[in-house]
């Protein structure tokens, strides 16, 4: 049945009306209904904005209750284990040049930064099996300040020892900053060692297991071929005989010299001290020797010879020890599983 004119008219009036109306609806068809045009330079700006700030906490995604507009395309900010400025890698009389722009980095900064890694590295050493509960000390130049020295608080476990605990001698010995009780053999052994050596800025002094059964071990001194932690001293390392519990400068003195143009001093029957230009060398040398010490006893003690690099191999890979193998890296790795362990050493 053929419909009436009067209808098939209407029929074809309501189909353009509703032609009419999506043509009109077309060109906002296909954005999301709660999203309204802008200009293209004000989305431009708002994505520059958005890239550019990192998202607080970590968050790697926008929504509703932050202030940004667009999903962020970069990276995570760093956990706060990351350094918080330029690495403390000089003594105190460094060049601008050798610890970052001055502009940016300011002394409270680099003295900030010294006391929480020396604090980091007691704590370090305590995950490492290399410390005495209380005793044994740790010392780090004071940045911008010649003579002056953060030292290990006394009778203070390893573990519990924080940047703000650390003590802060003047030239003379006297504590300008701490409250704790100061270890007379830690000045007696680091004051001497920083007048004799201005080109260091820490020392670590241990009586870790492996380093002392060696030092304690007749005629016997570390293979400095013997391999890649080993290497690390070769043609770098000096003995001293043990004289006893140094309490006065001159036996420190004394150290010293015997140290010369090293960087380590095996103490017979004692243990080691272990210097360097900056936190993070001393701190992975110290992990080194020890590591050295216990691959060599193993070898011994099961009977065997240590199998010996070639002479220009251990030159070459003490060439690279003064700081060519991450030691910051390294460093801040270490912190970052301290941070993850909720330790408070940056207190």
């Amino acid at each position: 049945m053929t419909p009436s004119p009067s209808w098939a008219e209407a029929l074809e009036a309501e189909a353009a009306m509703s032609a009419a109306a999506i043509s009109k609806r077309r060109p906002t068809a296909a954005l999301p209904p709660t999203r309204r045009q802008e200009p293209e330079s004000a989305r431009t700006a708002r994505r520059r904005i958005c890239v550019d700030i990192a998202p607080p906490d970590g968050i790697t995604k926008c929504s509703p209750d932050r202030p940004f507009l667009f999903p962020c395309l970069r990276r995570k900010r760093p956990p706060e284990h990351t350094p918080r400025m330029q690495s403390t890698t000089a003594t105190a009389n460094a060049t601008p040049a050798a610890i970052g722009d001055p502009a940016r980095t300011t002394a409270p900064d680099l003295l900030r930064q010294t006391r929480v890694d020396l604090a980091a590295v007691h704590r370090i050493t305590v995950l490492e099996g290399l410390h005495e509960g209380t005793w044994n000390h740790f010392s780090a130049t004071v940045p911008g300040r010649p003579g002056y020295l953060l030292l290990s608080p006394g009778q203070t476990h390893f573990s519990r020892v924080t940047a703000s605990s650390l003590l802060m001698t003047d030239p003379h010995g006297n504590v300008v900053e701490g409250s704790g009780i100061p270890n007379k053999s830690a000045w007696a052994i680091h004051a001497p060692l920083y007048r004799a050596r201005p080109d260091l800025a820490c020392a670590l002094h241990v009586h870790s297991p492996h380093v002392t059964a060696l030092a304690s071990t007749d005629g016997w001194r570390l293979d400095t071929r013997g391999g890649q932690h080993a290497g690390v001293f070769h043609g770098n390392v000096a003995y001293f005989d043990y004289e006893g519990i140094v309490t006065e400068d001159e036996e420190g003195e004394r150290m010293a010299e015997a140290l010369g143009d090293n960087s380590t001093l095996i103490m017979a029957n004692h243990g080691a001290m272990v210097a360097a230009a900056s936190i993070e060398v001393a701190m992975l040398h110290l992990i080194s020797l020890e590591r050295a010490c216990m691959t060599e006893w193993m070898v011994r003690a099961a009977g065997g010879r240590m199998r010996r690099v070639p002479v220009e191999v251990a030159e070459a890979v003490a060439a690279m020890a003064p700081d060519g193998f991450g030691e910051r890296g390294y460093l801040d790795g270490m912190k970052a599983l301290l941070d993850h362990e909720g330790q408070d050493y940056a207190d």
